[in-house]
């Protein structure tokens, strides 16, 4: 589960954003048995942006 939650106002935005909020272990890609590729654990990122 992903989430993201931002707020604006009239010349700024913030925006935080969770990937992997239930920090699940998964598989992100099965090609053969012998090769697995973990998916990645919970990552948070802030974004800010300000308009001149």
């Amino acid at each position: 589960m992903n989430l993201r939650i931002g707020l604006e106002g009239e010349r700024w935005t913030t925006s935080l954003y969770v990937n992997n909020a239930a920090d699940e272990e998964y598989n992100s890609e099965v090609v053969t048995p012998l090769f697995l590729h973990p998916g990645q654990p919970r990552v948070w990122r802030m974004d800010m942006r300000y308009n001149f």
